[in-house]
This record gives structure tokens, C-alpha cells and sequence, in this order.
């Protein structure tokens, strides 16, 4: 059955003869009565006609109209779509200017993507799995059919009878979507992107509670922030270039000058001094490091020592310690170690003057010895590997959430690459 009457103003439901106001006049092919909710067409050989009883109200309401997109736009019409092998639903909208554009927006779990029809070119005719468009690579989300179970508003087609034979190929590149329909020997290509909904509540004047509430992460819902990967990447990678030509002009400048050097033994201490006095050794060219290398010929065994460096000009005191073991064996018919007879300390800015070293020295039973070597203006690399952990931490932590996003975002696909 079909309206019993029509014109480019009114339709007449068929079911409660309710007189429907037609807001798109006559490209109006098919309405649900605004009183009863059947769903019936104004083509004389379309008989279509279905009653909704799914209560629901659409979040943008029917004919309500707002400065959207450089345009006023007015809400046509509302669709619940059911996905044909998973059975989830999620809702449709159209909108329509004075011009007679069309916007299309969808809505699930409080996601909204926003898209209108574009012409199919030649490169969209070859389109498979994945493709570049406008300077973005897609990939193949989903492919689905799916049925339409509520209708309100006036439709330029008949929806319902279209949507279960309607193949749909929705492809990715976040925050872009474009979808690709095919019913029957015809294609339709629509392009758009992630929608905020906070834009479609100021267009709208609507309140935030109207619109449904965000869950999980939307599927084309981008990854906020400032950058794209490869801008990020690049910048990480000049900046690591960048450390490293520093890296090599310090170490080719340094001077590496040994400044002092000599060997202690325990048992030059006199009886009850417990600690060494050095001879004074002066330190030029202004502020630079000072490398301590502590030798101590221990063999499972350990030495420590307690430093202080004083400034005989200006009696400014800096102490550090340093401990030196060296353990090794075998276990299991395998030989293993642990340690070094070696140790380093690195005082990174130190002025320029005339010091002196006390050193309070903790022997083991079987050492006595260690020696003892100062170093003005050495290259040391513990400042690059800081430098380089600096410089990669941020970047890894983008991309390695980047990553566990994507991964949510494809969880529920049929062609995730993860």
C-alpha cells in the first residue's frame, strides 16, 4: 500500500490517514508517519509498508536544523541499522541544506563520523583491499550488509527495501573514512571523517546529555596529538643526528689531559691515620670535567674509598666515593665474573684552581693497594647515552601507545593487521 494521497507537500499515511508535512517535498520517496511510525512510499508503484515499534529516539531530532559545516543543515531523517552476521546496531542520520547538499552521519557507541557522497573516478574504480586517496593510505575494515530495523523521517530512496542486498566496504585512514556501496550494478563512493561531537552539540544547540556517551575507542577516532608518526620519526631521527655530531666534535676537542697519578699503599699510613693527603695539582682552562680512575688489584675481593676534592683557594670541598670488586668462579663446569678492577667517577663541572685530594681508603684482609689517576677535560659517553635516552623516551612512548591504540581500534575487524 502506498499513501492515498500525495502531493509535493503532504502524504497521507495509509495506516492512521495522519496528513505528513513533507520537509523535503518531492524528493520525499519514502516517510515514516510521524503519528503510527509506518513506513510507507510515495511512489504509487512502491508498496511498501512497515511498522516500527523499536523505541528509540534519534539523538539529533527530526527536523531540527543548525550552522553546520559552512551551511544550515536540517536533520531529514534517522535510521537503525543492524549489521546482518553480528547482529549489533548502530545509527544513521540525513541532513540536507538549501542547496541540497547532503551530509551523512553515524553514530556508534557515541562515535560519530561524518561523510558525504563523492564522485567515482577512475582510481576509486580499481580499489581492492587497500588504496591512497588525497594523500592517505586505506585499509578494509569491514564489508557487511546489514537490514534496517527503525526508520524516522522522509528518505530520498526506499531504505529499508535497499539496505539487506546493499554491500558496504568501509575503508580507514584515522581520522578519514570513505565507504564504498554497491546495490545492485550501481557503486556509490562517500568520503568523510571522525566527528566531534562537541561540534554537532554547538551546532545544534543541544545539550551534551542529548547525544549518546562515548565508549571504548571509535574506530576512526584519531590518536590526539600535535604530529603525525613519520613528522615524529624525523625529527627524532635529526635530533639523534644532531647528538652524535656533537658527540664527535667534544670528542675530538677534548683534551684528556692526565693531571695526576700514583699508587697508595695501606701500609704507608702511619699508626692511627686513616686516610691519605695527595700533593696539590692545578686545574686550567676555566670550568670543565675531571675524570677519578680508581685502580685495585682485587681478585674475589673488593676496595672502597671515600674522596674529597678541596680547593685550596677557596676551601669548597666535593666528596664522592667510589667502590672497586671483582668477583669470579665456576659454576656448573661454566666460568662466570661479575664486577671489574676498575672503577670511574666523573665530576662534570669543575672550575679551574689549585686542589688537593683526601682519601679515606677501606681495605679488605687480602688488598692493601690502589692507584689512582685524575683526568682534566675528558670525553665521556655517559652524557651521550643520557642525551640519547632523553631524546628516544618520548618517541617510544608514542609509539608504542600508537601501537596498542591501533590494536584496539582493529580489535573488532575482520581484516585487523594485528
Amino acid at each position: 500500500m502506498v499513501g492515498e494521497s500525495f502531493s509535493s507537500d503532504v502524504a497521507v499515511c495509509p495506516e492512521c490517514k495522519h496528513v505528513n508535512a513533507l520537509q523535503l517535498k518531492s524528493l520525499a520517496y519514502t516517510l515514516t508517519c510521524s503519528k503510527c511510525s509506518t513506513y510507507f512510499s510515495t511512489d504509487a508503484d512502491n508498496e511498501i509498508n512497515v511498522k516500527f515499534n523499536l523505541p528509540f529516539a534519534p539523538a539529533l531530532p527530526i527536523g531540527k536544523s543548525g550552522t553546520f559545516k559552512g551551511e544550515t543543515f536540517t536533520v531529514v531523517n534517522c535510521s537503525v541499522k543492524r549489521h546482518k552476521k553480528y547482529a549489533y546496531d548502530w545509527r544513521e542520520y540525513q541532513l540536507i541544506s538549501p542547496s541540497k547538499r547532503v551530509l551523512y552521519l553515524s553514530e556508534y557507541d557515541g562515535h560519530w563520523n561524518c561523510f558525504e557522497r563523492i564522485q567515482e573516478d577512475e582510481a576509486l574504480k580499481k580499489v581492492k583491499l587497500n588504496f591512497d586517496y588525497k594523500g592517505n593510505k586505506y585499509n578494509l575494515y569491514q564489508r557487511y550488509s546489514a537490514k534496517m530495523i527503525y526508520g524516522r523521517g522522509e528518505y530520498f530512496t526506499d531504505m529499508f527495501s535497499e539496505s539487506p542486498d546493499t554491500q558496504v566496504e568501509e575503508f580507514i585512514s584515522p581520522p578519514y573514512i570513505m565507504i564504498r556501496e554497491t546495490y545492485r550494478k550501481n557503486t556509490y563512493w562517500y568520503y568523510g571523517a571522525y566527528q566531534d561531537r562537541n561540534e554537532l552539540i554547538a551546532a545544534f544547540k543541544l545539550t551534551p546529555n542529548q547525544l549518546p556517551k562515548k565508549e571504548g575507542r571509535g574506530y576512526t577516532q584519531p590518536f590526539i596529538s600535535s604530529f603525525k608518526k613519520d613528522t615524529l620519526i624525523g625529527v627524532t631521527l635529526a635530533l639523534v643526528a644532531l647528538l652524535i655530531t656533537f658527540q664527535i666534535f667534544f670528542a675530538y676537542t677534548s683534551k684528556n689531559e692526565l693531571i695526576f697519578s700514583k699508587r697508595f699503599n695501606g701500609n704507608e699510613l702511619a699508626q692511627g691515620q686513616t686516610f691519605f693527603v695527595t700533593e696539590s695539582f692545578d686545574l686550567k682552562d676555566g670550568t670543565k670535567s675531571v675524570l677519578f680512575k680508581v685502580d685495585a688489584p682485587v681478585a674475589n675481593d673488593w676496595f672502597f674509598g671515600d674522596f674529597v676534592l678541596v680547593n685550596e683557594q677557596t676551601g669548597e670541598e666535593i666528596e664522592f666515593t667510589k667502590e672497586v670488586s671483582y668477583y669470579y668462579g665456576v659454576d656448573g663446569g661454566e666460568s662466570w665474573s661479575e664486577g671489574s678492577t676498575t672503577g670511574k667517577a666523573f665530576l662534570s663541572k669543575i672550575p679551574e684552581g689549585r686542589y688537593h685530594l683526601l682519601i679515606y681508603p677501606e681495605f679488605s684482609f687480602n688488598n692493601k693497594e690502589f692507584s689512582l689517576k685524575v683526568i682534566r677535560d675528558d670525553w665521556n659517553m655517559s652524557n651521550f647515552w643520557s642525551a640519547l635516552i632523553l631524546i628516544l623516551l618520548f618517541p617510544a612512548y608514542y609509539l608504542i601507545r600508537s601501537y596498542y591504540i591501533e590494536e584496539q581500534r582493529w580489535a573488532d575487524s575482520d581484516y585487523s593487521p594485528y
